[in-house]
């Protein structure tokens, strides 16, 4: 179902058998919208969870946390906040502006100050004049691409040009990563992950004291790769192991008690 709250598009996911008192909500990062999540959604919909997935594509990064104000106060409960790539940056400041149960960050991106492995796709030639003027950025292209989408080439054409004023922000450092968050968080990502590499998501778990996941043989897109319905198990077992019995909704009789 698609509604807009607060001037953004938003992508609801309604379970099938609802089990969960707190719904998920689903941030996605660079180049990309909430269709990355389409998948995802739907297979965790079998396993009653309810999920929202806002479009961001027009707000600057600067802007993303207010924006995405409006949705947290929608939501029937505080979100579980799952983020891919720079979609980690607003899921932080959702954290520190209000109660959130816990953050799953996939193939987290970090601004180039805060990244532990140099500046990244940030310094790529290509991407010089957003950085230096604000210019609308076009996805990567070529090899870049390849580098960029990994195993999950296919949806290419899928790809938009992103905000000038978010790629700048990110890039000069403007939008960072907090100092701490007093929030549960599981990393994952792929160990052939060019752009969020194994040694950032290390760091990035140990900077805010996270569980961290690498998977063999996958790429900064694990979420849209053959066998990442693997993936979506973890997220969902983690979450519920992590936030434990509070999270769950009352169930029926006939339902099935255990929700792993």
């Amino acid at each position: 179902m698609r509604t807009h709250v607060g001037g953004l598009r938003v992508e609801i996911t309604r379970p099938e058998s609802a089990k969960f008192h707190h719904p998920l909500l689903l941030l996605h990062g660079l180049w990309t919208d909430s269709w990355i999540w389409e998948p995802f959604a739907a297979y965790l919909a079998h396993r009653g969870w309810e999920s929202w997935a806002p479009s961001l594509t027009t707000v600057p990064a600067t802007a993303a946390a207010c924006a995405l104000d409006d949705v947290m106060r929608a939501l029937p409960a505080a979100p579980v906040i799952v983020a891919h790539d720079v979609g980690v940056l607003a899921a932080a400041s959702c954290a520190q502006r209000g109660t959130v149960p816990a953050i799953v960050a996939i193939a987290p991106v970090a601004p180039p100050s805060q990244a532990a492995s140099g500046r990244g796709i940030f310094a790529w030639p290509q991407f010089w004049r957003a950085r230096l003027a604000g210019a609308r950025v076009s996805p990567p292209r070529g090899a870049g691409a390849r580098a960029f989408l990994g195993g999950a080439l296919a949806v290419r054409d899928r790809l938009r040009a992103d905000s000038g004023a978010t790629f700048r922000a990110i890039a000069s450092g403007r939008t960072r990563l907090p100092a701490r968050l007093d929030v549960p968080g599981l990393v994952l990502g792929g160990e052939r992950d060019a752009i969020a590499p194994d040694a950032a998501l290390a760091a990035l778990a140990a900077r805010f004291g996270w569980t961290r996941r690498a998977y063999p043989g996958r790429g900064h897109f694990a979420i849209l790769e053959p066998g990442w319905e693997a993936l979506a198990d973890d997220v969902h077992r983690w979450v519920v192991q992590t936030v434990g019995a509070e999270l769950l909704a009352l169930l029926d009789d006939d339902d099935d008690p255990d929700p792993l």
